[in-house]
């Protein structure tokens, strides 16, 4: 790794492995405009508005001998752009309100009772900076310097992440804002405080990039210690508290509430597989493709957590 990139420290790297097929990245929101126009072709309805409740109905069951009554979720009440709140009814709805998720998921009445099991799925905040070294800097570090051929760079024991920014010598850098490990395997000096989050705010947090960014990154990249930012912004993970993994599937209890949340920031690389998921218990009320039933609502009920360590 230190001849092919003279610009990387690697005096603390145990192991590192390079992908030479099959890597990169892409723009989230192109990908998202580009779901959402197919959908669309398909005379999927888009309506814009603002959750505010959920209606319930009493529906009998009938199981063998057993009988009984249980609420059902029956529309939801939204409210429009033009202030009027309409009813819109529904067989089954999905839960894929992000970060906004846990709320959601209470006003369905999950977690209302002592002893049930909420959504734990709240907003966090990701700070990204674009950041380039001075001209003068540049010039005298060249041969020290990243370059075009700069791969995507996961240091997986710090959180740092970095990557190449088009080819004007700028780089997009972030760290991740919980720990990428569980925190009993980390060393104290590694692990982020995490950044507050109101939910509301979107500012980026530059105070994040002094204390946690820049020195993991000239730690990773010394001749990036005299870095600039030159650009940020921010954005918010739908965080699962529990595991940072996703919760997918009907809940035990709302049959026709079914869950897609808590992916924690990696849920666009596994969003086509998570809405075909999504799809296929909607019309078949099963899996058919890929059996995701370990990542269903029940695991909360039992605390077992499902552990993923090399999250990009």
């Amino acid at each position: 790794m230190k001849e092919t990139w003279p610009w990387l420290n690697v005096s603390d790297i145990a192991l590192g492995a390079f992908g030479t097929e099959n890597e990169g990245w892409f723009d989230p929101y192109l990908f998202l405009q580009a779901l959402k126009r197919k959908a669309v072709s398909q005379n999927v309805k888009f309506v814009v508005g603002e959750l505010l409740d959920f209606e319930f109905s009493m529906q009998r069951y009938v199981k063998g001998d057993l009988s009984f009554e249980q609420e059902r979720l029956k529309a939801a009440l939204v409210k429009c752009p033009d202030n009027l709140v309409r009813n819109i009814n529904f067989g089954v709805v999905v839960n894929a309100a992000g970060p906004w998720a846990g709320h959601v998921a209470h006003l369905a009445g999950v977690g209302d009772f002592a002893g049930k099991v909420k959504l734990p799925v709240e907003p966090r905040r990701q700070s990204v900076f674009v950041v380039s070294l001075p001209p003068h800097a540049a010039k005298k570090a060249a041969a020290a310097t990243p370059g075009i051929d700069a791969p995507f760079i996961q240091d997986v024991a710090s959180g740092l992440h970095l990557r190449r920014d088009g080819f004007q010598g700028d780089f997009v850098t972030y760290v991740n804002p919980p720990p990428p490990l569980p925190v009993d395997q980390l060393s104290e000096s590694a692990v982020p405080d995490e950044p507050e989050c109101n939910g509301v705010d979107l500012e980026p947090d530059y105070d994040w990039f002094d204390k946690q960014v820049w020195p993991r990154l000239a730690h990773r990249v010394p001749c990036m210690e005299v870095v600039k930012v030159r650009n940020a912004w921010a954005g918010f993970y739908d965080y699962n508290t529990f595991d940072q993994n996703l919760v997918i599937g009907r809940h035990p209890f709302h049959e026709n509430l079914i869950f897609c949340n808590g992916s924690s920031g990696h849920g666009i690389q596994h969003a086509v597989a998570i809405g075909r998921a999504v799809s296929e218990l909607v019309l078949f009320r099963q899996y058919k493709t890929i059996d995701l039933s370990r990542m269903s609502f029940e695991r909360l009920q039992t605390a077992t957590r499902i552990r993923e360590t090399g999250i990009i």
